[in-house]
């Protein structure tokens, strides 16, 4: 049998009552037979708690940690010494996963030796049309390097990449958190 490294899925929560449910039931199903969930509930004061407190009856792999509100970038930090796995993702509270991303993400990683894999995303828009972005992103494993040119093509949410633990920890950490741009600062802590 297989050995499937432990992926850790860090959830940023704060006041999202109407949509961590939708989020979670998206997470639980996951074909992946290794996830856990850290759900970070940053100093909510909506029913947050309670949509975690009953979601943890149903799910055996979810971890929630409670925090006085820090923002996105602290709670992102409290997640990531919470996780165990081997390999770290995020998704807002607002967002949903396709079933089989985590699959298809750890196949890459592992087939390509990977500290990071990107993925396409599909984005639902309030008046129900979609679009998608980065669908013709190429295939093949690229290099980090300064020659590469990458970076410019790669969008600066953190909910559509999978890293490497090692490569986590090896990011430089903030001194001063920031409550806006956060998905972004966080992603060009871990290219130096």
């Amino acid at each position: 049998m297989p050995s499937f490294p432990l992926v850790s899925i860090v959830i940023p929560a704060f006041n999202c009552q109407e949509t961590l449910e939708a989020t979670l039931k998206s997470l639980s199903a996951q074909t992946y037979p290794n996830v856990e969930i850290v759900c970070v509930n940053d100093g909510s004061t909506d029913r947050t708690g309670d949509v975690l407190d009953a979601a943890l009856a149903e799910m055996p792999n979810l971890h929630i940690v409670e925090t006085q509100n820090q923002g996105a970038y602290m709670a992102r930090e409290t997640g990531i010494r919470h996780a165990t796995g081997s390999f770290i993702g995020f998704c807002d509270s607002d967002d949903t996963m396709e079933a089989t991303m985590v699959e298809r993400m750890m196949e890459r990683a592992l087939s390509d030796h990977a500290d990071m894999v990107v993925t396409a995303f599909r984005s639902i828009h309030p008046d129900g049309s979609e679009s998608t972005s980065m669908d013709g992103f190429p295939l093949p494993p690229l290099a980090a390097n300064e020659d590469s040119g990458w970076l410019c093509v790669i969008n600066t949410a953190l909910w559509n990449k999978l890293f490497s633990k090692e490569l986590i920890e090896k990011r430089t950490v903030l001194s001063e958190p920031p409550r806006v741009m956060e998905d972004a600062l966080f992603l060009f802590s871990l290219f130096p």
